[in-house]
């Protein structure tokens, strides 16, 4: 008895054919499918029984190997490889990108502490303003002198 015909969205396992099956069995499968065949019994014709043998895909009654679909295994393995090899690629971007992320921060924190002291500086130097001694000071160490006085330039004191 034969089973119910197959439709394209049964999802019971395939029926095995073999090369004692009726002629409509053993017509060509399509591509992708798989045709499983019983084993070989050594036993029963003195032969050896791997299919990869010389000589056990000819005559008669010799049965078709499995076949599987190879290339959709090794389309699925590339597609796999290449998606590993994509996530390591966004992953070594995001690493630099941290680096410099982490490299600017620094920067800008170190630069932010000197502009705080400048402001500190200038705080202290607007706090003193009133003071006429003060700014005559300031003055004097940016160069600027009274008008009856004579100016020389020497090494600079720090």
């Amino acid at each position: 008895m034969r089973p119910p015909p197959r439709t394209a969205f049964d999802l019971r396992p395939r029926a095995t054919a073999t090369a004692t099956d009726d002629a409509a069995d053993a017509a060509p499968l399509p591509r992708g499918a798989t045709r499983i065949a019983p084993r070989h019994d050594p036993d029963a014709d003195g032969e050896r029984g791997d299919r990869d043998a010389p000589g056990a895909a000819t005559g008669a009654g010799a049965r078709r190997p499995v076949r599987v679909a190879r290339g959709i295994n090794a389309l699925l393995v590339a597609v796999c490889l290449l998606g590993s090899l994509h996530v390591a690629g966004l992953m070594v971007v995001e690493v630099r990108r941290l680096a410099y992320t982490e490299g600017e921060i620094a920067r800008l924190e170190a630069e932010l502490d000197a502009i705080a002291r400048d402001t500190a500086d200038l705080r202290a130097v607007a706090d003193r303003f009133d003071d006429e001694r003060y700014r005559e000071l300031l003055a004097r160490r940016q160069g600027y002198v009274h008008p009856e006085e004579t100016r020389f330039i020497g090494p600079q004191q720090r």
